[in-house]
């Protein structure tokens, strides 16, 4: 009688296949949650890296003030359905800033306000995104990137 043919080894072949199943299944189901946490995450920090953009750019007009930067990241953020964030503006105050002094803004939030599960590791960490730009003015004169530098 062949191998094939024997139920014993069919019934066998069987408890091995559902064995196989039960113990990659559980493997396959937290490298789904993972890479679901970890897409998450770098999509937060794409919204936190857009939102300190925005209010940086905001930062450095020449009328602007920090609640004027709080308010563009907040609605960023907002629309990303974030809400517990903090801004920080440097310099801050803002006043009497050189011309190409720079200027920047640094957005965090809390990872346990983006997480989908429960990451007992990640407790008290938190996402965190800059921006740093150079304050222009309307009369402000851009240096001549051929003239000779002090450096050469």
């Amino acid at each position: 009688m062949a191998a094939e043919n024997n139920p014993k080894c069919a019934r066998r072949r069987h408890v091995a296949a559902v064995m196989e199943l039960a113990l990659s299944v559980p493997v396959l189901i937290v490298f789904l949650f993972g890479s679901m946490e970890i897409g998450r995450a770098v999509m937060a920090k794409h919204v936190l890296e857009e939102a300190a953009r925005a209010g940086c750019r905001v930062a450095v007009s020449e009328s602007s003030t920090t609640q004027d930067v709080e308010d563009v990241v907040v609605a960023a953020m907002a629309l990303a359905g974030f809400s517990r964030h903090t801004v920080v503006v440097s310099p801050d105050p803002r006043n009497e800033l050189a011309p190409f002094e720079a200027v920047t803004v640094t957005v965090s939030i809390p990872y346990s306000d983006v997480a989908w599960f429960n990451a007992s590791y990640m407790e008290g960490k938190s996402l965190e995104a800059v921006c740093v730009m150079p304050t222009v003015t309307p009369g402000d004169v851009l240096p001549d990137p051929t003239a000779a530098s002090e450096f050469a």
